[in-house]
């Protein structure tokens, strides 16, 4: 009977135990299916009205560190998004007066000309006195019909090619008209240089010859520096021995000889004359000098006789003044 009663009761602590653990299942399944409800609505409800929703749901949930964890990030989201950040003040920059310290200069170095450089400079202030020379219309037949087919021709080349083969087959009546047209060309070219030479004063021609003249000794290549021709331009006077010379040319003494065996027999009756009568030519230049010195006064308005050289120069150093700064600025730099 003992042993009965020790089986039923086991048996019935057996069941308790059993039913406990179901129970425990039951509650463990309800749990786990309210988190995930919980968790849904949550998510499917907007953000703003995450946080109507009380603590009460959440009391059967898991551990109390997630909860605690989920509702500080809604929180957050609602501060966030009703909440508006104040707009940031602004820092008033300080003007600060910058302060203007004069740095000294330097003191330039300047760089010495080498005497190719000095020679170049020298050409471009003669290049600037010497004035430039208008250019005329075509003076000849032959130029003039150049000039007349160059105008149609697609190179200069092609044009002069085709006026050399109409020039050899030109009749009598064209090249009349050629040598009319270059006639008149000549007459108005005549009368441009005229008027271009008298717009510059006697002085200023003065100095473009003087310039033309150390050119044409200091540059072999390129353009011709020929004297300007002037009527206003007062002539030097000729030496003694040059007076000597003419009047010996004239007499006819030598007529027929060499150009290249005079000078010989002049220099010997230069030297074999007297002094009485070289004093007869030296006073003839000594009269021509004196009228020399006063028409240049007139005309060039100086009385004073420079050399060729020095008159160029002078004359030039206010017109060479700029050229003169420029070369010495790049030599600087």
């Amino acid at each position: 009977m003992l042993l009965a009663r020790i089986g039923q009761s086991a048996t019935g602590r057996y069941a308790s135990a059993i039913s406990l653990l179901q129970r425990v299942k039951f509650i463990g399944r309800v749990v786990a299916d309210s988190k995930s409800t919980a968790t849904l609505s949550i998510r499917s409800r907007p953000i703003g009205l995450s946080n109507r929703i009380s603590h009460q749901e959440f009391a059967t949930k898991a551990p109390a560190s997630k909860p605690k964890a989920h509702t500080s990030r809604t929180t957050t989201r609602k501060t966030s998004s009703t909440k508006k950040a104040a707009p940031k003040k602004r820092k008033t920059a300080r003007k600060v007066a910058k302060k203007t310290v004069k740095r000294a200069r330097k003191p330039r170095v300047k760089k010495e000309l080498s005497d190719e450089e000095k020679q170049k400079l020298k050409i471009r202030e003669l290049k600037l006195n010497a004035l430039g020379t208008p250019h005329g219309l075509p003076a000849t037949a032959w130029a003039v019909l150049v000039a007349e087919i160059t105008k149609n021709s697609t190179t200069v080349v092609v044009g002069v090619k085709e006026a050399a083969v109409k020039y050899r087959n030109l009749l009598p009546e064209e090249r009349e008209r050629y040598n009319h047209i270059a006639n008149e060309n000549k007459t108005k070219n005549q009368a441009a240089y005229k008027s271009w030479v008298e717009s510059y004063t006697p002085d200023q021609i003065r100095v473009a010859n003087n310039a033309r003249v150390q050119l044409r000794r200091l540059t072999t290549r390129g353009r011709r520096w020929t004297q300007i021709r002037d009527d206003r331009q007062v002539k030097r006077p000729a030496s003694a021995r040059i007076l000597f010379s003419k009047d010996r040319w004239a007499s006819g003494d030598f007529n027929g000889m060499k150009v290249t065996d005079v000078p010989p027999l002049l220099s010997r009756e230069w030297n074999a004359l007297s002094t009485q009568e070289k004093k007869v030519y030296e006073d003839r230049y000594t009269q021509s000098r004196a009228e020399y010195t006063a028409e240049r006064s007139r005309v060039y308005g100086s009385t004073n006789k420079p050399t060729q050289r020095a008159r160029a120069s002078k004359d030039s150093t206010a017109a060479t003044a700029q050229v003169r700064r420029e070369a010495a600025a790049a030599a600087a730099t």
